[in-house]
């Protein structure tokens, strides 16, 4: 069972590897679309002067902080303002070991494939937006909460809660995850309660039928 479970974490290494090479390959070569242009105009103001104001239409800081930091150690340019994005779209891969309490080998395998991949993960990834850190951090998040409900560890309420912050921090729309996330587990909730009323009648149906 262990060696098939390295077996399982080295295929989504490797997985990830290859979701960091297709992210990161010639990844300064496009021109800047006018969202990023904008957006990293904005970032260079804001290493220049310290100041930084609040426009809800870039929705979250979190992209700037981190480019105005990566722009002092590196230069500003195409490729460093894309750079976050697309090391956690390469990195997002991983969280498919967080799944393997409840998936298969074969599906744990697939889904990190899928998150590799995907070609709408794969643009965003290599697109400075927050989109991409959004996501990932809510998937993370969902996660680390099904961990804490499957094997009653509170101790993945803690890192749930610092993935939703980051992308809290990313962009705003984070709140609509956490909205499918409750209706979730309100409906896992209403198939318990279900299942729990028809068994808490069954012994009264037999009894009345006997």
């Amino acid at each position: 069972m262990r060696v098939r479970r390295d077996r399982t974490a080295l295929a989504v290494a490797g997985l990830a590897v290859v979701a960091l090479v297709v992210r990161l390959a010639a990844l300064g070569r496009r021109v800047a679309h006018f969202d990023e242009a904008r957006v990293a105009y904005w970032t260079l103001e804001y290493a220049e002067t310290g100041v930084l104001f609040y426009r809800p239409i870039i929705h979250g800081p979190l992209l700037q902080h981190l480019n105005a930091a990566l722009f002092g150690l590196f230069g500003a340019g195409d490729l460093v303002m894309r750079l976050v994005p697309a090391l956690v779209g390469g990195l997002l891969p991983l969280s498919a070991l967080l799944f393997r309490h409840r998936l298969r080998r074969e599906a744990i395998v697939s889904l990190a494939f899928l998150l590799a991949l995907n070609p709408v993960l794969v643009y965003y990834s290599r697109f400075m937006r927050g989109d991409i850190l959004a996501g990932a951090a809510s998937f993370v998040a969902f996660a680390c909460l099904l961990r804490a409900v499957d094997l009653d560890d509170g101790r993945y309420l803690y890192p749930a809660t610092v993935a939703l912050a980051v992308g809290f921090g990313a962009k705003e729309n984070v709140l609509a995850y956490l909205l499918a996330f409750a209706g979730a587990a309100g409906l896992l909730l209403h198939r318990r309660l279900l299942f729990a009323r028809f068994e808490g009648a069954a012994p009264l149906a037999v009894c009345r039928a006997s």
